[in-house]
């Protein structure tokens, strides 16, 4: 009796298999038409790309599951194929719930990675700004030594200038300077040798009016002994003092 119920007739297998052909005609029809939407519009982000792709997933799992159905229920002339493709899309809708309940916690997991991220977006921002702040520390320093160090190349150059015209003239008062000490030199050894023999004239001129002051102090000496001699003995020009020594002196009063 259950079989009987359970088999199904020849016109109603054909009225059902009309409505899957019907079913399965208004799909490739609506597909028809979003293929031509879709040279118009092409997904631009990674959602519509995703969200287009699930669509067409899931009109070829319709299809897929369709076709098999209106098979099996030719084959078998049951309503049972019918029931078990229910079960199966029951199936494929628990997965989808439980893959939705996972793309929410994926979501959420995103959302504090996404949270997580802004933080650290932040924290970077600052940091870039401290860095950003730093580097025009860094770079007004570099500036400051830039004109120093251009004020400081500027002042070598001058003082270098200066002091190769400096050295040049110096050099220029050396030569001269070596050029008159050469004729000074000259002029000194010249007049050495005037002065050595005026030296050597003032020494022989020294012993020679020594040795005369000797020779006439010891012809003084001998003159005044000599003469000394001819008063003690009255001679020479000295004898009229014989005469004077044999006068008889005058008596002494009594």
């Amino acid at each position: 009796m259950d079989q009987n119920e359970s088999r199904i007739s020849k016109m109603d297998a054909l009225l059902f298999a009309l409505s899957f052909e019907v079913v399965l005609l208004q799909m490739r029809i609506l597909e028809g038409s979003s293929k031509l939407r879709i040279r118009e519009w092409r997904p631009t982000t990674k959602i519509e790309r995703l969200q287009y792709a699930k669509l067409r997933e899931d009109r070829d799992l319709v299809e897929d599951v369709i076709r098999e159905t209106l098979i099996q229920v030719i084959e078998s002339g049951r309503w049972d194929a019918i029931k078990k493709t229910i079960e199966v899309l029951k199936e494929k809708d628990s997965d989808l719930v439980a893959l939705k309940h996972s793309n929410e916690k994926l979501k959420m997991t995103g959302d504090g990675i996404q949270l997580e991220l802004e933080l650290k977006r932040n924290q970077w921002n600052k940091d870039l700004r401290d860095a950003d702040c730093r580097v025009a520390v860094l770079r007004d320093k570099m500036s400051e030594r830039e004109e120093c160090l251009e004020y400081w190349r500027q002042r070598y150059d001058t003082d270098t200038v200066a002091m190769t015209i400096t050295v040049q003239k110096k050099c220029e008062e050396l030569k001269l300077a070596t050029v008159k000490r050469m004729e000074l030199q000259k002029l000194y050894d010249l007049h050495e040798g005037e002065m050595r023999g005026w030296l050597n004239f003032k020494r022989e001129r020294a012993a020679r009016l020594a040795r005369e002051e000797h020779q006439r102090l010891s012809a003084i000496r001998i003159q005044a002994w000599w003469r000394g001699v001819l008063v003690r003995k009255a001679l020479g020009q000295f004898k009229y003092l014989r005469q004077t020594k044999k006068q008889p002196g005058k008596g002494k009063k009594k």
